[in-house]
């Protein structure tokens, strides 16, 4: 505001200081040439100019004007002849300059909107190459995790143990995600119609560990809705209420595992951080959880179909083919390692009596029960073995005589106490059993074998229904 007030103050004082310089030299007596009056016009050029600074386009056709009509009355009172061309010269200047300035400004206006569109236009650029950078780097990201998926899904699949899927789908959980305190699997348990926590890890570096909560919500939720389930602040979700607030986890994601429209169990990441998982995290999950899903069954399917191989049909006790091989391994070891080994051999007493008399559909009753308690009685990691028609047999690694003969005490007794109802007639059955030791000049499992088989025969020619040890 300054400057231009002092511009026009400067082309009032201009034009005054040259109207009095022209009054001045154009005045009677002062006999100078008349040059100097009419190069005098010329210094309106300057000031016409300057006006049309600070007064704009109104300011410069008024200064144009005034200094025609002054310079009109100098070259009169000088008595200047010919004076019109000069008259002239200052408008013409100064149209020209001002034509020019005007050109000039529309140039530069038009070169302010094209910088403006250019930079609109490079704004744009860069916001599509910022979307497009984001865009690149996602299908990075999601490329490296459907690789990633590719990977741990061969491994998967490749995995016929159901113990060893259950842990590797952790692993690639971890791997593929990232993100959380603790990854479990459940599985489902098809005779309680429950979820079952079968396999967890911790993945955080300071121990801290999250239980289930006796009220956890989020298993049944999925068992009913069959659906991914994200929760991301736990306090505020109105889906889980009535979750226990003893709740550790603020935050989780879980998928079911489901092949061919079959529940199978529940893979879940949980975090003690609300919102540490978004929906992206749960997609990968879900993708994971169908890998795992076909992983699983096909393990669990292994897993039945060796079943069937190893265990006899009817009592679903071991066969004698899978028995020696692993008595072959554990005899191995136990020499090796200088451990005890231990074994028993038993026989239904009077049993092919009981088959004559009654039918094998109640020798298969007996073979059935007694087998039962067998199983109930014998982990099944010292393999409770149906050897023969109605003979079994079971070893155990680390066992001493004293404990082994303990057990077959029991079961003894046990199978003593049972009762059979066949045609209105009360049947009891017994067992007898031979016990024996590995020993330092055993050779094999079969000489382990033959001394048990003959402690067996000592029972039986005792008076059965009793325990004997080898002689």
């Amino acid at each position: 505001m300054n400057r231009y007030l002092s511009e026009r103050v400067l082309t009032v004082l201009s034009f005054l200081l040259l109207v009095s310089f022209q009054l001045f030299i154009t005045s009677p007596g002062r006999n100078l040439p008349q040059e100097w009056i009419k190069l005098s016009s010329l210094f309106y050029i300057p000031i016409i100019l300057l006006a049309r600074m600070s007064f704009s386009v109104l300011g410069t056709l008024m200064a144009t004007v005034t200094s025609l009509l002054l310079s009109c009355i100098v070259f009169f009172r000088g008595n200047v002849p010919h004076c019109w061309g000069w008259l002239m010269i200052p408008p013409m200047v100064t149209l020209s300059v001002f034509i020019s300035m005007q050109r000039f400004h529309k140039m530069r206006v038009q070169r302010k909107i094209e910088l403006q569109h250019l930079e609109a236009e490079c704004n744009d650029v860069s916001e599509q190459y910022a979307k497009h950078k984001a865009m690149i780097k996602s299908l990075k990201n999601k490329i490296s995790h459907f690789s990633t998926l590719r990977c741990l899904g061969e491994k998967l699949v490749s995995t016929l143990s159901l113990d060893t899927t259950g842990q590797k789908t952790l692993e690639a959980a971890h791997q593929l995600i990232g993100k959380g305190d603790k990854a479990r699997v459940f599985l489902l348990d098809n005779n309680l119609k429950t979820l079952i926590e079968v396999h967890q890890i911790d993945l955080t570096e300071d121990g801290k560990t999250l239980s289930i909560d006796p009220d956890d919500l989020f298993n049944p939720w999925i068992l009913k809705n069959h659906q991914n389930l994200l929760v991301q602040d736990l306090p505020t979700d109105f889906r889980f209420k009535e979750t226990s607030k003893k709740n550790p986890q603020l935050s989780l994601i879980a998928s079911p595992l489901i092949t061919e429209n079959k529940l199978l169990g529940v893979l879940r990441m949980e975090s003690i951080q609300s919102h540490a998982f978004q929906l992206e995290d749960l997609r990968m999950l879900a993708t994971l959880s169908t890998i795992a899903s076909t992983a699983l069954k096909n393990a669990r399917l292994y897993g039945e179909t060796l079943e069937l191989s190893i265990k006899d049909g009817l009592t679903g006790l071991y066969v004698p083919t899978h028995y020696h091989q692993e008595l072959e391994k554990v005899f191995g070891q136990a020499r090796k390692k200088g451990q005890p080994l231990s074994l028993l051999m038993a026989d239904i007493d009077y049993f092919k009596s009981i088959n004559d008399q009654f039918g094998h559909t109640v020798g298969d009753s007996i073979l059935k029960k007694i087998s039962e308690i067998l199983r109930q009685e014998i982990h099944p990691n010292y393999l409770p073995t149906r050897y023969g028609g109605e003979e079994f047999s079971a070893f155990f690694p680390g066992w001493n005589i004293r404990q082994t003969i303990e057990l077959c005490e029991t079961l003894r007794k046990k199978i003593e106490q049972l009762s059979f109802e066949i045609r209105r007639e009360i049947l009891s059955v017994t067992i007898s059993i031979g016990v024996s030791e590995m020993k330092p000049n055993d050779l094999s499992k079969e000489d382990l074998i033959h001394r048990t088989d003959q402690a067996l025969y000592q029972a039986k020619r005792t008076g059965r229904n009793r325990v004997c040890l080898e002689s």
